[in-house]
């Protein structure tokens, strides 16, 4: 009798068991298909054309096409009123014409084609306020810029008088220019860190330099190699991520360069586009998410920008790293953003 108890109270133990782990499961599961779906990737860009730079969420983009399809920026900048910026110099931003990111975005590298160039504090640290002016320096006719290794920029100078060249500074050594080269209407500079070349754009060709330092401690830039445009009018020089391609816009087309084989391809989609502006990447994944700006034959700058997003395909090198490549596949839609009475010359995203 004992025995049949001891049996029936184990049975239905097993039994209470296994209700309140199914119960819980139960819960568990719901709570699971209940969670919130995980968020959008971060998607900011910054802009830049006129006197403010800005940081927007594309994530926030609004459908309305009757006015600025942009939400409030999260962040901007303008020259004027900088304490730390000599008054000259701020009026030399009256317009701005590249971004570039440093230390992840924490840091900006602008231009204006009024001759100012400066390095920007966006993160505010204890010591740092958001918006402060690190660096500033003048360069007749500044379009792009870029950091390169020994904490120096290099500026890219276009048609002018006293322009046509590539300019390197030191941060550390305030405004005056530590060497200096010629490229005429020189418009985009990128460096190359794992080749540990500097590749700048002008108007005919696509030059590669070695940054070079004698004994004496004087910096230079050596022309490596020359490779001309298959047309004219080198405009935007950006990277795409995870790439040997280089993204090249002309007066007509857009290009992409493969460093390793030298060699010009038209872009898939992009590479009919005249007046372009700029173009910028971010990939996710196997996806490749493209801005770009196109102005018209009256005005240099647009009051919209345009967006697709494409598969691209990926290979891994010897170092076991992957390589991306754009191939001729169609982009999920072609969507163009309208930004009401914001005009853009250059949009760049934040990080890849």
């Amino acid at each position: 009798m004992k025995s049949e108890f001891r049996f029936q109270g184990m049975t239905c133990l097993f039994f209470v068991t296994c209700f309140v782990v199914g119960f819980c499961g139960f819960f568990e599961s719901l709570s699971a298909n209940d969670q919130p779906a995980a968020e959008n990737p971060i998607r900011q860009i910054f802009t830049a054309g006129f006197a403010e730079i800005a940081l927007f969420d594309l994530n926030k983009v609004s459908v309305d096409e009757a006015q600025s399809a942009l939400p409030p920026p999260l962040w901007s900048w303008k020259a004027s009123g900088r304490e730390e910026l000599p008054v000259v110099r701020q009026k030399q931003f009256g317009t701005t014409d590249e971004i570039k990111l440093v230390d992840g975005g924490k840091q900006l590298l602008v231009t204006s084609s009024g001759g100012g160039c400066a390095l920007i504090q966006r993160v505010a640290t204890p010591q740092v306020p958001t918006g402060t002016v690190l660096w500033s320096a003048t360069v007749a006719n500044a379009h792009s810029i870029e950091p390169l290794p020994s904490n120096r920029v290099v500026v890219a100078a276009s048609t002018a008088k006293a322009g046509n060249k590539l300019v390197v500074f030191d941060l550390a050594k305030g405004d005056e220019p530590l060497a200096e080269t010629p490229l005429y209407s020189a418009h985009g500079v990128v460096w190359d860190h794992q080749r540990q070349r500097l590749y700048a754009v002008g108007f005919r060709e696509l030059n590669c330099y070695e940054l070079t330092t004698d004994g004496d401690g004087k910096c230079s830039l050596r022309l490596d190699e020359t490779n001309p445009l298959p047309d004219e009018g080198g405009h935007d020089l950006q990277p795409v991520p995870d790439s040997r391609d280089l993204s090249i816009t002309t007066h007509d087309h857009v290009y992409l360069f493969d460093r390793n084989t030298k060699s010009f391809r038209k872009h898939p989609v992009l590479g009919d586009y005249q007046h372009m502006k700029c173009v910028s990447f971010r990939r996710e994944g196997q996806q490749l998410e493209t801005l770009f700006v196109q102005a018209s034959d009256e005005h240099w700058w647009s009051h919209s920008m345009g967006l697709f997003t494409q598969p691209v395909s990926i290979t891994m090198t010897e170092a076991g790293q992957e390589s991306i490549r754009i191939e001729a596949q169609p982009p999920v839609g072609i969507t163009q953003i309208p930004l009401g009475k914001l005009g853009v010359y250059k949009v760049r995203w934040l990080g890849k």
